[in-house]
């Protein structure tokens, strides 16, 4: 027979020392990985939550002060004047004194204009004697007045039906808008005589009525 040695008895304190290193490992790798855990949770929770803020209120950097009410515009009772034709200038006035018929146009375009400065000289004083009569400066107050009352003078037939040197009669379909919208019917006076005035080289009204 063959002598064996003796099986070799380890001490039991090596073998439970060796179990609780196991374990202490187990512990501490569980600890880790549980404190990884908790970090990336945190973080996510950090990332997708927006920190509420509190409203700020800003604070006028001027004093206000009183305003005082806007004054309403003036509105005017009067209508607007309606132009019926361009602005006719002085020297327009007397290029039109060859053709009688132009030159009633002129004139009651000019009324409509309220340029009376420049219609009162085309009356003659013999038309001033008849239709503004008996008030110094043969009632040009009158004149004036009528012709304010008449927002514009609408046009017909114009033509001229007779013409010499000095006469000529212009036959004329006039309708007076006034400032209240009404439109007069055909004036009934429509055959108008004009004068030439040599000095001025221009025609003037000299008569208004009914027949040539």
């Amino acid at each position: 027979m063959t002598n064996e040695p003796p099986p070799r008895i380890r001490p039991i304190w090596l073998i439970g020392g060796g179990v609780a290193l196991a374990v202490l490992a187990v512990c501490a790798l569980i600890s880790v990985v549980a404190a990884a855990v908790l970090i990336w949770f945190s973080s996510s929770i950090s990332t997708n939550t927006v920190p509420t803020r509190p409203a700020v209120i800003q604070k006028p950097t001027q004093a206000i002060t009183a305003l005082a009410p806007t004054p309403l515009p003036v509105i005017s009772t009067a209508p607007p004047v309606i132009n019926t034709a361009p602005p006719i200038t002085p020297t327009q006035v007397l290029s039109f004194s060859s053709a009688p018929d132009q030159a009633v146009r002129t004139y009651f375009q000019l009324v409509s204009q309220k340029r009376y400065d420049l219609t009162w000289p085309m009356l003659s004083g013999a038309f001033k004697q008849k239709f503004n009569c008996c008030a110094p400066n043969y009632d040009y107050l009158g004149y004036v007045t009528w012709w304010n009352s008449v927002n514009h003078v609408e046009f017909g037939t114009v033509s001229t039906v007779s013409q010499t040197s000095d006469r000529a009669v212009v036959y004329a379909e006039l309708y007076f808008v006034m400032n209240t919208g009404v439109r007069s019917s055909l004036d009934t006076d429509p055959y108008i005589e004009l004068a030439y005035d040599a000095a001025s080289g221009s025609w003037r009204f000299n008569d208004k009525r009914a027949s040539p």
